[in-house]
């Protein structure tokens, strides 16, 4: 139409669109349109998109594979889906999905709570702040588990698994053997002499799993609160020397048993493990309780829904009748 009009006019097309008052961008707009075979006029107002199919979208949705925090693969299913759902909504229904499936799996977890002081002791090792020539303390912590009772922990400059083990079985014969000990993986808790010890004694080892570091948590949690005493009690030396540093230990020690805890219904740890009534076992009985536990840890994994389980694998190199 603007063709035979220019024609029999011989305007141009900017003449021609100051005589209509059409705007020029409207006129090549609309010009685009007719060369491209679109629609010249259309409404005004966003267009009208289909009905959003959104159970086929939370199924696309469930199937991704979701993270504990992050799941993969939304710019595809974004780039799918553009012309029904905004990106922002997109993002949401993935976090809704995320979240709930975080929620189900935590919720299916076997947790265990020790009740009675005694029963499971935990150890692990950290370190402190450096010296000003850089080295840096080695500390080996070993806590009760139902308390959160802190032992005295070692302090050295290189640790090793005789240290270790003469560590649990100072402590041993001082508070009395537990029934179980969680260790960590590191050389120093599964060497020999440290074995000896626990087998000397009837403690059941339970290593931490691979790739779990919450499993020993607990240890962890209680060592980062020491070493945050510490920095209060403990200032930094020109050099480490381990074997000056036990006021000071003690100190920060008895600072953190002393603390009320919420878990522990507002006493402290010192009041609940030496006032409750500490688990005792004799050497036959706690051979009788781990030959239960490897004749029915098969079951109890079963159930569990896992394939394999480490603990009661290792523990029978180290206890002894």
């Amino acid at each position: 139409m603007s063709q035979q009009l220019i024609q029999q006019t011989g305007l141009t097309h900017r003449a021609l669109c100051g005589v209509l008052a059409l705007p020029g961008s409207t006129y090549q707009r609309w010009r685009h349109r007719h060369l491209h075979g679109q629609p010249v006029c259309q409404t005004p107002g966003p267009r009208k998109v289909p009905p959003l199919p959104l159970a086929d979208l939370r199924r696309q949705i469930a199937e991704l594979p979701h993270g504990m925090k992050r799941t993969r693969h939304t710019t595809r299913l974004q780039q799918e889906q553009r012309d029904l759902i905004s990106r922002r909504q997109l993002q949401e229904l993935i976090r809704q999905e995320r979240h709930q499936r975080n929620w189900i799996i935590r919720h299916q977890w076997q947790r265990v709570t020790w009740l009675q002081p005694n029963v499971a002791w935990a150890t692990d090792a950290t370190e402190y702040l450096p010296d000003q020539q850089g080295r840096k303390l080695q500390l080996v912590g070993v806590q009760d588990l139902a308390s959160s009772y802190r032992l005295e922990p070692a302090a050295a400059l290189e640790l090793s698994g005789e240290q270790v083990a003469q560590l649990l079985a100072t402590h041993f014969e001082q508070h009395g053997a537990p029934l179980f000990l969680k260790r960590d993986n590191g050389s120093i808790f599964n060497d020999a002499r440290v074995d000896a010890v626990l087998a000397e004694h009837g403690v059941i080892p339970l290593n931490s799993p691979r790739a779990y570091p919450r499993y020993n948590g607990a240890i962890e949690k209680g060592l980062q609160e020491l070493k945050g005493t510490f920095q209060v009690c403990l200032p930094v030396p020109p050099q480490w020397e381990p074997g000056q540093l036990r006021p000071f230990i003690l100190a920060g020690l008895c600072q953190e048993n002393l603390k009320p805890r919420r878990r522990l219904h507002g006493q402290c740890a010192q009041t609940v493990y030496h006032e409750r009534t500490r688990m005792r076992w004799t050497k036959r009985q706690r051979h009788e309780i781990f030959e239960w536990l490897r004749e029915h840890s098969e079951g109890i994994v079963n159930k569990m829904g896992k394939q394999t389980i480490s603990s009661t694998d290792s523990a029978p190199g180290a206890l002894r009748p």
